[in-house]
């Protein structure tokens, strides 16, 4: 008797996302002798040809909407979705099939509610500067623990009673992250999400800022909840300066966190919460598909 295959949800969030999205599906549409996907792709808001590239993909679902919110999409491909462990994946992050599979087993393993691949960056074209801030940057504590949001995480059907729906925040992942106690929750360190790292400073501090935005927001919404998100990176910084060879990029480390505050507080302040600013450099890295 050939046993039945588990079935496993992906829901992707796609906001103008057509130089992206065929990479992002491609790695997913594979035949795999493990699980089937049900692939679930919410355009939302779209002017481009995002929507047209993920229906050319044979088995995968396109919902439309004409609100441009990630938050919305979320909740709209949550509620088409049917199978569980349950993948939320940003479009220009690519997953393959084998790492899906890697997550899936070790929710299964260790009993897990939320999963976290490894973040693995793409740095093709990126400058000497951006390549800088990252070193720092997975050096550090939370980064090491490998539960930092890099646009993937999964979450099991027990899991996902924790919340009604996705908030209004940019920060889904953040939010995610507070429902769950540290032993609910895992890093998958033998699974890898490829994210593209921007090309510049410009793209890197634009990215951080809309991080920041999320964050800020976050906090104000859920301030119980932001309390267990709470990380020091001091003293892991003052460790990276005591090494004169990290000197340079501790540096670049500091002013994109300097400036990237300074740009999300006036962006707050000019353009309020709702505004996103996406960072447009690193997806020129994909192919565009057809």
């Amino acid at each position: 008797m050939v046993a039945e295959k588990q079935m496993v949800s992906i829901v992707i969030p796609a906001h103008n996302e057509e130089g992206v999205i065929a990479d992002c599906l491609e790695l997913l549409v594979q035949p795999c002798s493990a699980f089937e996907l049900e692939i679930i792709v919410v355009c939302n808001g779209c002017s481009d040809r995002t929507s047209s590239i993920a229906r050319s993909f044979n088995g995968v679902i396109c919902l439309e909407t004409d609100i441009a919110s990630k938050a919305n999409a979320l909740n709209l491909g949550d509620k088409a979705a049917t199978c569980f462990p349950r993948f939320y994946l940003d479009a220009d992050i690519r997953l393959s099939l084998k790492d899906v599979s890697i997550v899936v087993a070790a929710m299964k393993e260790k009993n897990a509610m939320l999963a976290v691949p490894k973040a693995q960056m793409d740095f093709t074209d990126s400058s000497w500067a951006v390549k800088s801030y990252y070193d720092v940057w997975c050096n550090l504590p939370y980064c090491r623990e490998g539960m930092y949001g890099a646009g993937v995480y999964a979450v099991s059907e027990e899991g996902r009673k924790r919340f009604v729906e996705f908030p209004p925040i940019n920060s889904d992942g953040l939010f995610i992250r507070s429902m769950f106690k540290q032993k609910e929750k895992i890093g998958v360190r033998d699974a890898v999400s490829i994210v593209n790292a921007p090309v510049n400073l410009g793209g890197l501090i634009t990215m951080k800022a809309r991080g920041r935005m999320g964050i800020r927001r976050f906090k104000l919404n859920y301030p119980e909840l932001a309390e267990k998100e709470e990380k020091d990176y001091g003293m892991a910084v003052k460790e990276l300066i005591g090494d004169v060879r990290t000197w340079p990029k501790v540096l670049v480390y500091l002013f994109i966190n300097i400036a990237s505050r300074i740009r999300a507080r006036k962006m707050i302040r000019v353009k309020g919460f709702d505004h996103w600013e996406k960072e447009k450099s690193s997806r020129k890295k994909a192919k565009a598909g057809s």
